[in-house]
């Protein structure tokens, strides 16, 4: 893995570090376990999916969430390959090897994929995006959500500042896209197929 970070990340780390200690370390813990794959994101869609009024967005949700994390895990990850902050930075080791649980399904263990993008931050941003597009009522929390859950990545010392800013622009623009496409294009043909279909009348 290449092991390579800007003088200002190492600050912002040590930063982060420096407020290690306290039951605040295991508060932020649970906002970046809500991220471990996209549980938190799909559960929404899921329920989502349960309401006529939201269920496309619901679908959107799900599929900002996971499409973009899984091309973030197998192409873009690899690709760049870059070195997380406790691998690069010792002392960092003992803090994330002490702070997160052992895995158990899905959930918990010391990241060990590539560092660059923030696969927490695609899916968020991903999934707050299509939200925002939909309802602003939903939308708006689950920036804030998204905001935390990025923040917590830094703050766990498992990601660069520059991981979780271009997962986030990514996750973001995912989003976006694939909640427009289905709201502005998709959607109204599907509408209007539904109208011509009443209105034709049964032989």
């Amino acid at each position: 893995m290449l092991e390579f970070y800007f003088g200002f990340e190492k600050s912002i780390l040590d930063f982060f570090a420096s407020m290690h200690g306290s039951f605040f370390d295991y508060i932020v813990l649970a906002i970046t376990l809500l991220g471990d794959f996209s549980t938190v994101w799909v559960v929404c869609g899921i329920v989502f999916l349960c309401f006529k009024q939201t269920r496309a967005m619901g679908i959107v949700v799900i599929i900002s969430a996971i499409l973009p994390g899984l091309f973030n895990d197998y192409v873009l990850k690899p690709l760049i390959n870059r070195a997380r902050p406790f691998h690069v930075i010792a002392e960092y080791k003992v803090f994330v090897e002490a702070i997160f649980p052992k895995k158990f399904l899905v959930w918990g263990g010391v990241p060990t994929k590539q560092s660059m993008p923030s696969g927490h931050s695609i899916s968020a941003f991903g999934a707050a995006g299509a939200m925002i597009v939909f309802s602003k009522k939903f939308g708006i929390p689950a920036l804030i959500l998204a905001t935390l859950i990025a923040l917590s990545r830094v703050y766990l010392l498992v990601h660069f500042p520059t991981d979780i800013l271009v997962g986030s622009m990514f996750g973001a623009v995912c989003g976006l896209g694939f909640a427009f496409i289905l709201k502005l294009l998709i959607l109204p043909k599907i509408t209007q197929r539904i109208k011509r279909n009443k209105k034709t009348p049964i032989e």
